[in-house]
């Protein structure tokens, strides 16, 4: 599948460009999939059976499947099973991926692409200089507003809740590493543990763990006790143990280590 906007918009400019995001991606996409509560990164390789295809009614229509119409995302691969094949589903391309992460993080953060995108740059740049500092303070940035627009459902249990919340920052801060094209990978598993992010640039490696509602501490004696850095020790690369705290209460950074 092409995007005529995007070729006309290469060979008119005579330049590669995210000339996608400048049509106006519909908002609603973003905002259901946050209301939904769906995890972001389950739209990377989300393997579908063949029946997916024959369900596209207004009535039985899932998310992948209306990402699917609207060309967000495309088949991947294959892989057969027996007397049937399964299909794997992701983001066309770098454009699309980029595009959909950046309206992603605006619907979950509440902030107008202006925001969004000057602490995108700032993120960008901490990680990418070492300065984990910067970093934290641009990601408070995202999580500004948050506090005006959620609260907590009424009949949700105190373990709800706490789940509700901790994946809530998780996925903010897995937006935001996503979009800077930077290698990523969330929920890695180990000997001893999952790690819950590994951010990776040309000079730093960043091994993240979140804690809600504890000390930022915590987080880094967890990646201490369970070697989560063991497998890394004899890269070139300098590597940040980072731990970061979310408070509930406030919805938002409490501490950090890094």
């Amino acid at each position: 599948m092409y995007n005529p906007f995007s070729l006309l918009s290469f060979f008119s400019q005579n330049k590669f460009g995210n000339f996608w995001f400048a049509t106006g991606t519909p908002t609603f996409l973003a905002k259901t999939i946050r209301d939904r509560h769906i995890d972001p990164t389950e739209l990377e390789n989300k393997e579908v059976p063949e029946t997916f295809f024959d369900k596209f009614s207004l009535e039985e229509l899932e998310m992948s499947g209306l990402l699917f119409q609207t060309g967000y995302l495309t088949i991947k691969g294959t892989r057969r099973k027996r007397y049937e094949t399964n299909y794997s589903l992701g983001y066309p391309n770098v454009e699309v991926r980029k595009s959909f992460m950046h309206n992603l993080l605006e619907a979950f953060s509440y902030q107008p692409a202006s925001v969004v995108g000057n602490a995108l740059l700032k993120m960008e740049k901490g990680l990418e200089e070492g300065d984990v500092e910067l970093f934290v303070s641009q990601l408070k940035v995202l999580l500004s507003d948050i506090s005006y627009h959620l609260a907590p459902k009424k009949q949700s249990t105190p373990e709800d809740s706490f789940k509700a919340w901790e994946g809530y920052f998780h996925t903010i801060i897995y937006l935001a590493t996503a979009f800077m094209g930077l290698y990523v990978q969330t929920e890695i598993t180990k000997h001893k543990g999952r790690l819950d992010l590994l951010a990776e640039t040309d000079d730093f490696l960043y091994l993240m763990e979140f804690k809600l509602d504890e000390p930022a501490e915590n987080a880094i004696q967890q990646i201490k006790d369970r070697e989560y850095a063991a497998a890394y020790k004899n890269m070139p690369k300098t590597v940040f143990l980072v731990g970061i705290s979310f408070s509930r209460e406030e919805r938002n950074v409490q501490s950090h280590r890094p």
